[in-house]
């Protein structure tokens, strides 16, 4: 008997019926700004988890790769991605790697990357920075997806409208003993330090694209 799959993602089937799951894709695609057609253009998905962003992004056209730590706690030891991907047909390829050791083997850049629900759960938030610039093709665009501090209790956090705190000075709140039970958020950012720490790091044309809750949605380019 293979493993049970608990997945985080409902995955979209090639032939449109939907997989169980905690939450859909499609939406964190759109309010990124990930475009709708990326017929033939690569895509590397970053902490991808099951793939849930992968394949719903592969079903869009793009050329996909996904990769993750499989040592973070919050795997287990494991993500599922290609059981998943095997399971409903999808192609994208998949490595169990960091965005670090990833990056310092030089690869080809992607026309497009996915940051989703990662960037609070890293210690040097400034290299993993320029290593999304790196990975990013000169032309193409990062998405992002983040956590983001507030002062505003967390049930009023919907109300809030996409540009809420773009006034306010940047600052990452350091998360001496983790956050809501999860010990691997490190530094959670408030909205304007996730957009200087882009443009920190060389991206430009860098904006806030949607907000949901607590999440953050940014696009950013590389020139």
């Amino acid at each position: 008997m293979g493993p049970v799959v608990k997945r985080r993602h409902r995955v979209v089937r090639p032939d449109g019926t939907v997989s169980e799951g905690d939450y859909g894709c499609e939406p964190d695609l759109d309010r990124a700004g990930l475009p709708a057609s990326l017929a033939g253009e690569s895509l590397l998905d970053i902490g991808c988890s099951d793939g849930g962003h992968s394949f719903a992004a592969e079903a869009r056209g793009a050329i996909v790769t996904g990769i993750d730590s499989q040592e973070s706690p919050r795997n287990e030891g494991r993500n599922f991605f290609e059981i998943t991907r095997d399971e409903l047909g999808y192609r994208a390829t998949y490595e169990s790697v960091t965005l670090a050791d990833f990056a310092a083997r030089s690869p080809e850049p992607f026309d497009h990357v996915l940051y989703f629900n990662v960037l609070y759960h890293v210690e040097d938030v400034i290299g993993a920075a320029r290593d999304l610039f790196a990975v990013t093709k000169p032309g193409g665009n990062l998405y992002l997806k983040t956590l983001v501090d507030s002062p505003i209790p967390e049930r009023l956090q919907r109300y809030l409208p996409s540009n809420w705190g773009m006034l306010m000075p940047p600052a990452f709140r350091f998360e001496e003993v983790g956050r809501d039970g999860d010990a691997t958020c490190y530094f959670t950012p408030n909205p304007p330090a996730v957009l200087a720490l882009l443009r920190h790091a060389g991206f430009v044309d860098v904006s806030v694209r949607g907000r949901q809750v607590n999440r953050l949605f940014v696009r950013a380019t590389r020139q």
